[in-house]
């Protein structure tokens, strides 16, 4: 592992390019480290001064005789190669490349594969290239050429991201939100972030991490920090940004389609108990939420407001967010209901203002009954802290007595983010209480907060996935050209001891087709078997109840004139009870075989309710993610259908997802749809299997 503690928490850092050109890049890096107060060893490289902004300067690295943990790369692309040369020959553990490294090597080759080799080669911790650099505030090292304009201070929140404009704009912020170490790890060419995070989690300044990615580089190294992440109880916060479109192999089958790459993210997180954010404001607020350092237990939410219409939108937003509102107790109601002025009701959330007269006794009365009551498990104070509001103090007494009075999530909620007095903001907040900015960021917060505290106690079993399953003893597929049809899709899961089908016979011409049907039994489904269809519903590929051998025989001319004389005729399955599913696999290229589970038949790709699990997937987490599938009161037994064996369900799905983790090598997607769940009867009534070494047609 390469030395993350010389280049974050340096002694000693030569800056190579430094200048006393005020307002250049090598001017500013030396600023940084003065004017925030480092404490380490600065050491100016310059071949052209012996001096730099009062400092004793050095033409070379390895020029001067002491030791240096790391070295800042401030020069032009042109220079690159002999800034590094020298650090690696001095030998220097750590580095930092601010520079694009675009153009061409000495040796021919691009600039940015020497740099990569050069670095690997000598175990030299490189960040960067084409980085904006990092701020360790634990020790004021400010590496970075771009300046800082707020009061440093040294805070619980590490912070490592792709974006150099959010890398400032976040960490710049006005709102307070103080960091321990914000990194911009560039191209990645050596370290990556899941090395900066695995270095993050060690440091004991460290409360929750914050992760804004558009790629992963390194899915084995991260998944082990994320793993580490959980064992140390350390919430990580994920906003991924950028998506990507899916090749023809997707395409093919319905899970590829519908499970892309926001599918592979959620899976990721869902495994290790990421919190996964959707915008800038969002990640903001959780994470000023989750670095006041208490989880959530027992009990739901809690809210009061000054405001009914306030209130109702809490309500709203709330729902959106599967966020329940504590059922507060009878006694609870009753303090309620005798502080409040007349008209206003002992509910939860609690609108507590009414004529204004001694509002300040109605408030805090009622905040301590919140507090004492069982079923609250956090409190919302949802309070604006208008600008000049004469209000404010008391506001904010109250609010800061309630916070210090209760070991449970608090935090002020302000409604309208612009409207808020940043003064008492950051009174509160200098007394500790998160001041959340917006009611739809802010209860999403708390929405996450409570998800990551109910699910931390058991995502050590998620972990450990499903007792191995060996794959059966059948002939590999990877050397089939082609999609198996559904005989041979259908055949290959139930070798490998995987649910049942319905009883099907193979046909090729017409008379053979009778006799089989007759074997059967009526009614029939008849289906093509044409090499290489793979939506054969779409293609005309599939006929359902039919009747008689003449109605057979009318479908069986028009299906094989126009795909073929092969085909099945199975026998027809009753669905009307039972809830049809897709249950589906496909190989992400980064974090391996992924399993997709959702409401499936003919309408899967238009309604999308799916849940995605990385393989292979342990029963238990399964049954835990199972409610959230917007379908899920189906397969409770809504509207008269029988209900499906869940546990059992959630075994099927585990061994699926063994069969897909074992057969990673040779099948790049497999697929049941519909799978007919009725009590604890699973059928196949389709499948698809494309094996790795299929020859599919390119996209459109």
């Amino acid at each position: 592992m390469p030395n993350l503690d010389a280049l974050l928490t340096a002694r000693s850092i030569a800056i190579v390019g430094a200048s006393n050109r005020e307002g250049s890049f090598g001017w500013h890096v030396v600023r940084q480290l003065l004017d925030f107060g480092y404490t380490g060893d600065i050491i100016p490289i310059n071949p052209t001064s012996s001096e730099i902004q009062g400092i004793t300067a050095f033409a070379s690295c390895s020029a001067v005789g002491r030791p240096i943990d790391c070295a800042a790369i401030c020069v032009g692309d042109d220079r690159l190669e002999a800034a590094l040369t020298d650090v690696i020959a001095t030998g220097i553990p750590a580095a930092i490349i601010f520079g694009t490294a675009v153009g061409t090597a000495s040796t021919g080759g691009p600039l940015a594969d020497w740099i990569t080799a050069q670095a690997r080669d000598a175990g030299l911790a490189l960040q960067g290239p084409n980085c904006m650099g990092h701020y360790s505030f634990a020790n004021r090292q400010f590496l970075t050429g771009y300046p800082y304009h707020r009061e440093p201070g040294a805070g619980a929140i590490g912070f490592i991201t792709h974006s150099g404009s959010l890398f400032s704009a976040i960490v710049k912020n006005n709102r307070g939100l103080n960091f321990n170490f914000a990194i911009s790890p560039g191209q990645e060419r050596v370290l990556t972030a899941a090395d900066y995070l695995a270095w993050m989690l060690e440091q004991s300044s460290t409360r929750v991490v914050a992760l804004v990615l558009e790629t992963v580089r390194d899915p084995d190294r991260f998944q082990a920090a994320l793993a580490e992440a959980n064992r140390r109880a350390i919430p990580v916060v994920l906003l991924k940004i950028g998506r990507s479109e899916h090749g023809a192999a997707m395409a093919m089958s319905h899970t590829g389609a519908i499970a892309g790459d926001q599918a592979v993210i959620e899976a990721v997180a869902a495994r290790y108990n990421v919190v996964l954010v959707r915008t800038i404001e969002e990640l903001l607020d959780t994470l000023e939420l989750f670095a006041s350092g208490r989880q959530w237990g027992d009990g739901d939410l809690a809210a009061v407001a000054d405001s009914g219409g306030e209130r109702t939108l809490m309500v709203d937003l709330a729902a959106d967010r599967n966020l329940p509102w504590a059922a507060l107790t009878a006694a609870t109601v009753q303090v309620l209901a005798s502080t409040l002025d007349e008209g206003l009701a002992a509910v939860n959330p609690v609108d507590l203002w009414g004529t204004g007269h001694d509002w300040q006794r109605i408030y805090r009365t009622c905040l301590t009954a919140l507090l004492a009551d069982e079923t609250v498990g956090a409190l919302s104070f949802g309070i604006d802290f208008n600008n000049g509001s004469r209000l404010n103090p008391d506001y904010a007494a109250i609010a800061t007595e309630t916070f210090q009075a209760t070991t449970r999530p608090f935090a002020v909620v302000s409604n309208v983010a612009a409207g808020i007095d940043p003064d008492w903001a950051a009174r509160l907040r200098s007394a500790g209480v998160p001041v959340l900015q917006g009611t739809e960021t802010g209860l999403a917060a708390f929405a996450h907060l409570r998800t990551w505290s109910r699910r931390q106690s058991s995502i050590e079993t998620w972990q450990s996935g499903s007792p191995a399953v060996e794959p059966g003893d059948l002939e590999p597929l990877d050397y089939l050209d082609r999609p198996l049809d559904e005989w041979l899709s259908v055949y290959y899961l139930q070798a490998e001891g995987l649910l049942t089908s319905p009883y099907a016979r193979q046909a090729s011409n017409k008379t053979e087709l009778i006799k089989k049907a007759n074997s059967v039994g009526y009614p029939v489904a008849l289906k093509s078997l044409k090499p290489g269809l793979v939506h054969k519903s779409e293609a005309g590929g599939v006929a359902l109840n039919i009747p008689d051998y003449r109605a057979l025989h009318q479908e069986y001319e028009y299906m094989s004139r126009a795909l073929g004389p092969q085909v099945m005729v199975c026998e027809m399955v009753d669905t009307s009870r039972g809830t049809e599913l897709i249950l589906g696999s496909r190989n992400d290229p980064q974090f391996g075989p992924l399993v997709t589970l959702g409401m499936g038949g003919i309408w899967v790709e238009i309604m999308r309710d799916l849940i995605t699990f990385l393989a292979p997937v342990s029963p238990d987490e399964v049954l835990a993610r199972l409610p959230e599938l917007r379908g899920y009161p189906r397969l409770l037994g809504a509207r008269g259908v029988e209900p499906v064996d869940l546990p059992k369900l959630a075994r099927v799905v585990a061994h699926f997802s063994q069969i897909a983790h074992a057969r990673r090598d040779e099948v790049a997607t497999m697929e049941i749809n519909p799978l007919l769940a009725a009590g604890d009867q699973f059928t196949m009534l389709d499948a698809l299997i494309i094996p790795a070494g299929a020859v599919l047609p390119s996209p459109e």
